[in-house]
């Protein structure tokens, strides 16, 4: 707290002349040390931002050793630059000392002030003040060590044999909780420093007074040498201008404080960051182990698309059978299906999770299950289509004026993609699913609802950070962003946990490449994933389409003229390019009417499998909703 510090006398050239005889510390001592004890805090600061400096190059050193060094052994030796950071950070820390002793000294030096000229209270209350506070950054000092340990120790833990992603992933979170601990730690320092600095003023005030009366009376007793005096006035006032500029020059650094990294502080400054973070290339050594083990089918994959009824009844069996005497080598299971039900129980600590779980398979029996038969399983992820979170939580969704959900004409809700509390909400049940040894994550319905162009002035819904106002918002260009912001966050959080990210997209999106309304840019999208599956089916094109007059009726013509405007694409993307992996039909479309469709078995799979690899596809993903496939059919060419 402020203490305002008023003189109880006015200071006399008499009183100056006795002071002068005191073999005590006389006032000129108090000045001296007051002045020291300035530079030592001074020098404080400085070592405080060259901990900021250097704090704030740690992250970027910690990802290039694990980005370099698979082994980690510069960590252990002492080598990497990360561990050279902390060894600096503690020369500073240590360093601190010599001034912190300098400020005992000189405070002590000063409470055995016994003159008369400056209030002798004022002065130990003030040299007290600043010994309590040389114990406070004492402690701050030791703690900044006990903070560089828990740091030393992390390294040396994750660059052991043993060290795993929980060892990896943890470690993080302690070291910065810890960081973050001594960085609030600072932030009380900082007030205190405040305090001091006050005081410190009030010293300088003390001081000044006593040294102008000093002035005036040098001034009476020596009138004989007025020019010489006035030469040296002027002089003294030349410095106070300085000094007094020096102030303001101060001042207004101060005013600049906001651009700091931490705006809070006013004195010391601190790093408002993580000391850490888990990098954009995550190492292999810590990724995450499910205990589940079933290899990437050297053939490439080639499934099908499994719901939760079947993977959880008897229907499972028989598609294994089916699996197990075909070139089939995948599953594509629904986790989290059209209607936003999640379908296993995660046992998750998150309360959302857990009320949107309706159990409709033992997940432990259906991993067994993928491993013993060793099929590639693959976690369907419905995004934002979700009609359960959408009435549940209204504000994540698109509602109409009188507050009622928007539905389509078959009933279907929607959940808002500009929105990240429902990506992350998406990418929690992705996590759950990643742990349970699922090896891709397969999003669809990455898109806004089909016609969304159509009424995106009528109704109301967030617009997360996507635009300034409702003008911009309805651009095409932020619905296609951010769309595509969501794969490249889903992909980058999904890093840790050694999967595949694949998407299904559209196939016309492909041929548009930037789809109007429902926000799906397909190079977009592509360059963010490991794999795109584009829903390729014949009976999902007009007539028309491709060069085809009628595609259900062609399905290998349809496929082969689709395949090359894909890979026109993924072409032009070069080492961004994903896999393809297509979805193809193995279901009739009799809703097309007669003349308009076929019926759909082993020869019209084939040929859609042929199209592919004809084009030098070798992936591809069976659709049929009631997953009844048809027997027969080749699923692999030369």
């Amino acid at each position: 707290m402020s203490r305002k510090i008023y003189l109880g006398a006015t200071l006399s050239s008499a009183l100056v002349l006795a002071a002068a005889c005191s073999m005590g510390v006389s006032e000129e001592d108090v000045n001296e040390s007051k002045n020291t004890i300035h530079s030592s805090f001074e020098e404080i600061i400085n070592s405080n931002q060259q901990l900021l400096n250097l704090e704030t190059e740690m992250d970027a050193q910690f990802a290039t050793v694990l980005e370099e060094d698979e082994q980690l052994s510069s960590l252990q030796d002492g080598s990497a630059a990360v561990t050279q950071n902390i060894d600096e950070r503690e020369t500073i820390i240590e360093g601190i000392q010599e001034p912190i002793d300098t400020i005992k000294e000189h405070s002590q030096r000063m409470k055995e002030y016994e003159g008369s000229d400056l209030p002798q209270d004022t002065i130990q209350q003030i040299s007290d003040d600043f010994l309590a506070f040389t114990e406070e950054l004492e402690t701050h000092q030791e703690n900044q060590i006990t903070s560089l340990s828990t740091q030393r120790d992390y390294l040396q833990t994750i660059a052991g044999d043993e060290a795993n992603y929980e060892d990896f992933s943890n470690g993080i979170d302690t070291v910065n909780n810890d960081y973050l601990n001594l960085q609030e730690q600072t932030i009380e320092l900082d007030q205190r420093f405040v305090e001091i600095q006050e005081q410190n003023d009030a010293l300088d005030e003390l001081t000044a007074d006593f040294s102008e009366a000093t002035e005036e009376a040098t001034a009476e007793e020596d009138t004989e040498n007025t020019e010489t005096e006035g030469e040296s006035e002027e002089t003294s006032n030349e410095a106070n201008t300085e000094d007094a500029s020096s102030q303001e020059d101060s001042e207004e650094t101060t005013e600049e404080a906001p651009e700091d990294p931490e705006p809070t502080t006013s004195i010391l400054a601190i790093n408002s960051n993580p000391l850490l973070s888990i990098p954009d290339q995550f190492p292999q050594k810590f990724v995450y182990d499910s205990g589940v083990e079933i290899e990437y089918p050297e053939e490439g994959v080639k499934g099908i698309y499994v719901t939760a009824h079947s993977a959880g009844g008897d229907k499972m069996n028989e598609l294994i059978d089916l699996v197990n005497t075909t070139d089939l080598n995948a599953m594509v299971v629904d986790i989290k299906d059209d209607t936003g039900i999640i379908t296993v129980d995660f046992d998750s600590d998150n309360e959302l999770i857990n009320e949107m779980t309706y159990e409709m398979v033992d997940v432990e029996q259906l991993m067994n299950q993928m491993e013993e038969n060793d099929i590639y399983p693959i976690a369907r992820i419905v995004v934002f289509k979700d009609t359960l979170l959408a009435r549940e939580q209204p504000e994540l969704s698109f509602t109409h004026n009188d507050g009622s959900v928007w539905s389509n004409g078959n009933g279907d809700s929607f959940v808002n993609p500009y929105l990240k509390e429902v990506w992350d909400y998406n990418i929690e049940v992705a996590i759950e699913a990643a742990k349970l040894g699922f090896k891709d994550i397969q999003f669809d319905y990455v898109r806004f609802p089909e016609g969304f162009e159509t009424m995106d002035r009528e109704l109301n819904y967030g617009h997360g950070h996507y635009g300034s106002d409702d003008v911009d918002v309805i651009n095409m260009e932020y619905r296609n962003q951010a769309v595509t912001d969501f794969v490249a966050y889903a992909r980058e959080q999904l890093q840790p946990y050694g999967v595949d990210v694949s998407v299904d997209i559209f196939g016309y999106a492909a041929v548009v490449r930037e789809t109007p309304g429902i926000g799906q840019s397909f190079p977009g999208i592509a360059r963010e994933v490991d794999v795109i599956s584009s829903m390729i089916y014949p009976s999902h094109w007009g007539l028309g389409n491709l060069g085809v007059e009628i595609p259900d009726l062609e399905p290998y013509n349809l496929v082969n003229n689709y395949a090359e405007v894909e890979l026109e694409i993924l072409d032009e993307l070069g080492e961004d390019a994903p896999i393809t992996r297509p979805w193809i039909q193995d279901f009739t479309a009799s809703y097309l009417g007669a003349g308009y469709y076929q019926n759909y078995g082993a020869e019209e799979v084939t040929a859609q499998v042929k199209a592919l690899a004809d084009n030098g596809i070798h992936e591809f993903l069976l659709w049929d909703a009631g997953n009844t496939y048809s027997e027969g059919a080749t699923y692999s060419f030369e």
